[in-house]
């Protein structure tokens, strides 16, 4: 009768080979504790890694897009801020028109009066020519249509092709002057027409700015939702990769234990032939 002793124990083999396999998982679980990432390379999910990759595609735009509303909506607000003055001054041409239809100020006073209203009209021209928005000029009609893209091809058009000026709101040839008030009360007529001019210009940026608004609250609502998606493919579950890292961990020491084991089975055969 033999007795055949090996260095691989029945168990051996498979003992090993469970603790290898283990060994591999708790590398991976350990890569994504540290990561943060469920997927940290292709291997771990390809279709979640690809459809992640898109949704990163996706949210990239959508940042852009929102940006470019927040630079739609600056440009406004400069358009607004110069037609606000404007209208400071449109009111003040008012009071000085008033002032000089009373038939209690003499011809001179009314030409002094229409110094000061000169110089506010061609103030308006100045804030005409000069509010600007990166290099776009918002009051003179020069800019035309501004198209702020959203993203895939979608944008919103902000009117910005009006003209408004002396000449365009029908006071470039007013005088305030004469014997008398004539002038002047018309003059008032004027700017009451100038001033519901601007008024209404405004109306339409404050409704382009809304429009803007909502596109950004609406991009804001699909970043949000687009994210969440993104972390459930690609964030890492803690609760569940601890509990993984666990459960290798044991199986890792109860893989040493077998391999020991059957290392002491082996020396308990040689110790029986002495």
């Amino acid at each position: 009768m033999s007795i055949r002793i090996t260095s691989q124990q029945p168990s051996g083999p498979g003992s090993l080979r469970h603790q290898q396999n283990n060994r591999q998982e708790l590398k991976k679980t350990m890569n994504k504790l540290s990561s943060g990432r469920k997927i940290n390379s292709a291997a771990d999910d390809a279709a979640g890694l690809a459809i992640a990759s898109k949704m990163g595609e996706i949210l990239k735009a959508l940042e852009q897009g929102m940006d470019n509303l927040s630079d739609g909506r600056s440009m406004l607000q400069v358009a607004d801020g110069g037609l606000d003055l404007m209208s400071d001054n449109l009111g003040r041409m008012r009071e000085l028109s008033m002032a000089a239809a009373s038939d209690t100020i003499s011809p001179e006073q009314r030409e002094a009066i229409q110094s000061e209203f000169g110089a506010l009209r061609e103030e308006l021209d100045r804030i005409s020519g000069s509010t600007e928005f990166n290099g776009l000029s918002l009051l003179d009609g020069t800019a035309g249509a501004v198209e702020v893209a959203l993203g895939e091809g979608d944008t919103i058009a902000a009117d910005m092709s009006v003209t408004v000026n002396a000449e365009t709101l029908g006071l470039a040839a007013i005088d305030l002057g004469g014997s008398d008030g004539t002038n002047a009360m018309a003059a008032a007529d004027s700017i009451d027409q100038a001033l519901q001019q601007v008024s209404g210009y405004r109306a339409d940026l404050g409704a382009t700015g809304n429009r803007l608004d909502s596109a950004y609250r609406n991009l804001a609502v699909g970043m949000e939702n687009t994210y969440a998606a993104q972390s459930r493919i690609m964030d890492t579950d803690y609760g569940l990769e601890t509990a993984n890292l666990t459960r290798q961990m044991m199986l890792d020491q109860m893989g040493v234990a077998s391999q020991l084991q059957a290392r002491g089975l082996q020396s308990t055969a040689l110790n029986l032939l002495k």
